[in-house]
């Protein structure tokens, strides 16, 4: 017989719902389940502790001897529950599926016995990374051209498999023919298909001698790529299927080019704008003037203002780089330089002396001066 209180070492009042019941348990076994906590007495006896109380009140009938007589079996010394080190474990108790638990431990180094990928399952390639150099021109204009790629495709004696089949199937040496194995550790066991056979009990195939079971040959491929308009350093461009063949007869993985484009002389990229020095002089500065300038997509005409400052921009709509995302471009921005004359020439002295008698004497009024 057992006093036990079982609902307070769940955490629980009595009288507490299935559903409170279980997934109490739940967290409890998820703390202090063995996996988690190798070599810990005291977790393991916390367990053992929790798991027999579970097994109680998830069980309609021990439940309801509980709640009346506060506990389970025979006071005159009948057998209650087994509780003996649940030797033996199918992996349910009390209607409870303890792989839900091993589910869990799944991805902290446990063992998991629930959605286990079948043997030889096919998986999908894994993806290649090409870096590609550009120039400026071809990154802005987009440019069509030929890579060569190392990849791997399915091998053709298999047919990317990895296992060809044998005349004679042969007993399989994991499961003895039983299609069964046992998993799990520390107090509970599970018993799943073979994942040498995949649960038949015989071995019907043998490794591919052409890919030694890999199911991909090596080999190199010219592809051919078209790199849009607008691309720019990290750029990422994803060529479908060109990856490395999938693994047993799965499909391949993807190709992704990164750009990596070279600087221009004297353009200067921002996002999708461009920037642009442009030395002007200071007849063209004060008195304002035409030039032609150049642009990403060739020459244009651009209006300097009369009283033009060093250091001003001057924006041109539409003339920086296509954007990748919405196909609209960006704009150019000029950053005016304005360069003084050489004074070399005695002429040149003369008019600059002429004009400094019309130049604005307070022109570095609002700085500050020592006291």
């Amino acid at each position: 017989m057992s006093s036990k209180d079982y609902y307070a070492i769940l955490g629980l009042s009595k009288g507490a719902s299935a559903a409170e019941i279980k997934k109490a348990y739940r967290k409890l076994a998820r703390k202090h389940h063995p996996d988690v906590n190798p070599g810990d007495a005291d977790a393991e006896k916390k367990f053992k502790e929790i798991s027999e109380a579970y097994s109680v009140l998830s069980d309609p009938k021990l439940k309801e001897q509980y709640d009346t007589y506060g506990f389970v079996g025979d006071r005159n010394g009948g057998p209650g529950p087994d509780f003996s080190g649940f030797g033996g474990f199918n992996g349910t108790a009390g209607g409870f599926d303890f792989s839900e638990i091993f589910d869990m431990f799944g991805k902290s180094g446990g063992f998991r016995a629930g959605n286990r990928p079948r043997p030889n399952a096919p998986m999908r390639g894994e993806d290649i990374q090409y870096s590609m150099k550009l120039n400026f021109q071809d990154a802005v204009n987009g440019i069509t051209t030929k890579i060569r790629v190392n990849r791997s495709k399915p091998c053709s004696v298999c047919g990317g498999k990895g296992q060809v089949p044998i005349a004679k199937p042969t007993v399989c040496p994991r499961c003895h023919g039983s299609g069964q194995e046992t998993a799990g550790g520390g107090l509970f066991h599970v018993q799943r298909p073979c994942s040498l056979c995949g649960g038949s009990g015989q071995i019907q195939e043998a490794q591919c001698s052409a890919c030694h079971g890999s199911g991909r040959k090596p080999f190199t491929e010219t592809i051919n790529v078209r790199i849009p308009a607008g691309v720019d350093n990290g750029s990422k461009i994803r060529i479908a299927g060109k990856g490395e063949a999938g693994h047993a007869g799965g499909p391949p993985g993807d190709l992704f080019i990164i750009t990596k484009v070279e600087p221009h002389p004297f353009f200067r990229r921002v996002g999708d704008n461009i920037y642009l020095t442009l030395p002007i002089t200071v007849s063209e500065a004060a008195l304002g003037s035409k030039i032609k300038v150049p642009t990403v997509t060739g020459t244009t005409t651009v209006r300097i203002p009369p009283g033009t400052q060093c250091g001003q921009k001057i924006r041109i709509r539409g003339k920086g780089i296509k954007s990748l995302r919405t196909g609209t471009p960006g704009n150019m921005f000029l950053e005016i330089m304005v360069q003084t004359p050489e004074t070399r020439n005695t002429r040149v002295r003369e008019l600059l002396r002429e004009l400094s008698e019309f130049e604005d004497p307070d022109i570095r009024k609002h700085l500050p001066t020592e006291k």
